[in-house]
């Protein structure tokens, strides 16, 4: 028996309530979508699970207006210090990371998904809790999805337009989808402990130690002397299905750390295994998955959560598009085109540190315990920049997207050196033309729109002209993005005349090379999706008529 939907004006059923889902249905309600979130769960998790908010997942908290938040309830680090054997050898450093947040989060994916469910219900949406996706059947207009609460033995039915799976490793969706989940699991048994510490290292620096038996991962915590400590069990320990007590945990210290360490209080044991696994397309259909439900892997460079919420942030405000009429169904076809290769760059690059760190090889031992020491420190600054990219996420890009392009002329210009179409766009601020009030690149993407940002070189001829006409030509789209018009710090004519910001630093206009005047379309996700040397908005037009849909108005 069936029993009617409950909001019958819902166009997206996000499935899971984690850090994926949740982005995901902020994102959604933020651009205009009408949504429901449902988790089978009773609760939210009270567990620290994924712990680290990388640098990018802190720029989209900004954009998302919870940032603050976040970093008032989080522990920053600003160092990851190499052990080999109990010997140092090496260190990744943050705090050069070209971003307003350069420094990674130590934040327990509990306090997380609070910050996220507040953000959420300030959005108007609540999660749906007890309930569960039973089944679903999809056609080229719609999804139909039966739903089950609780105990009830009658099903809810609904239609929704979009069916996003965000419902982790054994996600309903991705199994009832039929979609391979390739990989395998890693054969060592992982035990973790949130625990207070006596010792005399930094409460705002990681700790990673290598030795034969294989890795031990120490995280900083808020809360003063707690860490989380993960290492691999000892295969001959024989309790390899049972949870850990403090004392295997203090064994592991003992051996691993070189100054007295003493564990006690601790509010969380467990052991667990992991996997490597990956799908090979995030969409069919109408239906889509994304975070754990598309990808796992080795927790090595903390990729997980992150790059789940990366996902989320993708694909809603092309959602948002397509909803409001300003592109079509086949628009969507991008979230894959962009976020597959993403997840499984993530999942290969993490497999290989980890099969690095963890393997058994002679030769791989030896240069991992004799050769690494040494050269680690010779090559700790290249290697640690590496490594920061890698893991703040800051590098990723969709440069060969369909829907990101240059102007003809930005294309046989090669020494354009800004942010290439697909890129992050780097952050900036400026300060309001008539008053003292600044801005930031982050800021102004709160919009949840398209943002052009208009560079104007130091010149006084027919500016005035040139953006009444580039205005003109572009208002069939004028509902999709909103522009700004940047003025170079020396400016050579009577600028209070047009409204805009002022680059006072001179830092726009230098990461984004255009000094000599340029147009910047930044999407909704903080990735530049067209730019052009030329003042000419001829080039720009024909970009947003070849991927969007003119208003009719």
């Amino acid at each position: 028996m069936l029993i009617p939907q409950r909001n019958a004006s819902a166009v997206a059923l996000v499935v899971g309530a984690g850090p994926t889902g949740l982005v995901m249905a902020h994102e959604l309600a933020r651009h205009g979508v009408p949504c429901r979130i449902i988790d089978r769960s009773t609760t939210p998790s009270d567990r620290s699970k994924a712990l680290v908010v990388q640098v990018r997942s802190l720029e989209i908290f900004s954009i998302l207006g919870i940032v603050q938040t976040a970093l008032q309830q989080g522990q920053t680090v600003d160092t990851v210090n190499f052990f080999m054997e109990e010997k140092p050898a090496g260190h990744v450093v943050f705090s050069h990371l070209d971003s307003p947040y350069p420094l990674p989060l130590i934040l327990e994916q509990s306090a997380t998904e609070r910050i996220l469910l507040q953000g959420l219900k300030n959005r108007g949406v609540e999660v749906e809790r007890e309930v569960e996706l039973i089944g679903f059947e999809q056609d080229k207009t719609k999804v139909s999805v039966q739903l089950k609460h609780g105990k009830n033995p009658k099903l809810e039915s609904l239609e929704v337009a979009w069916l996003l799976g965000c419902d982790g490793a054994h996600s309903t969706v991705r199994h009832q989808l039929d979609l391979p989940f390739s990989g395998s699991p890693y054969p060592e048994t992982f035990i973790l402990g949130d625990v207070k510490v006596d010792w005399e290292f930094s409460d705002q620096q990681l700790y990673l130690f290598f030795r034969p038996e294989g890795p031990l991962a120490i995280f900083p915590m808020r809360e003063s002397n707690r860490i989380r400590l993960l290492g691999i069990r000892p295969s001959e320990s024989g309790a390899s299905e049972q949870d850990p007590k403090l004392e295997e945990l203090q064994a592991l210290i003992d051996l691993y750390v070189p100054v007295p360490a003493k564990l006690y209080d601790p509010v969380w044991l467990a052991k667990f295994h992991l996997h490597r696994r990956g799908v090979p397309r995030y969409q069919v259909g109408r239906v889509f998955v994304a975070g754990d439900a598309a990808h796992i892997h080795s927790p090595v460079g903390g990729q997980g959560m992150n790059t789940g919420i990366q996902d989320s942030f993708n694909l809603a405000w092309k959602m948002g598009l397509v909803h409001r009429g300003y592109a079509d169904l086949d628009f969507l076809h991008s979230y894959n085109d962009e976020r597959q290769p993403v997840g499984h760059k993530v999942l290969t690059s993490t497999d290989r540190m980890f099969q690095f760190i963890v393997s058994k090889n002679p030769v791989i031992g030896f240069l991992r315990s004799h050769v690494m020491p040494h050269l680690l420190p010779k090559v700790s600054e290249f290697v640690g920049d590496k490594m920061a990219h890698f893991m703040s996420e800051l590098g990723v890009h969709y440069r060969g997207s369909p829907i990101v392009d240059h102007s003809i002329l930005v294309r046989e210009n090669i020494s354009f050196q800004g942010p290439k179409p697909g890129d992050r766009a780097p952050d900036f601020s400026l300060k309001a033309m008539n008053d003292s009030r600044s801005i930031t690149l982050f800021e102004l993407l709160r919009s949840g729109q398209h943002l052009l940002l208009i560079f104007l070189p130091a010149m006084t001829n027919g500016l005035k002209k040139l953006i009444k006409a580039m205005q003109e030509s572009l208002e069939p789209f004028s509902g999709m993005f909103t522009s700004q018009i940047l003025f170079p710090q020396k400016l050579s004519f009577a600028a209070s005349e047009m409204p805009g910001f002022i680059d006072v630093q001179g830092r726009a206009f230098e990461k984004y090379d255009a000094q000599d005047g340029a147009l910047y379309l930044i999407r909704p996700d903080g990735h530049v999706a067209f730019r052009s040397r030329s003042m000419e908005s001829a080039g720009l037009e024909k970009y947003l008529r070849e991927h969007f849909i003119p208003s009719k108005n």
